[in-house]
């Protein structure tokens, strides 16, 4: 049985991944420290502008982001 998938685990993973802190991910996305907390606690799904950005910040595709590997 295949993991189930959660666009935040992906985006806390991905940003520890690189040592970042949400606040200086935030900062290297363009998007408020708030909403990007918002994102990772899984209280709200980004949006393709925000997706876009996060994927920018962070350096990755969106498939990673997204489960698609």
């Amino acid at each position: 049985m295949e993991n189930e998938y959660n666009i935040a685990d992906e985006i806390r993973r991905e940003r520890c991944s690189r040592g970042l802190t949400q606040a200086e991910a935030a900062k290297l996305a363009g998007i408020n420290p708030a909403q990007w907390a918002n994102f990772e606690q899984g209280q709200r799904i980004p949006g393709s502008n925000n997706l876009r950005r996060i994927c920018i910040g962070l350096g990755v595709s969106a498939d990673v982001l997204l489960g698609i590997r």
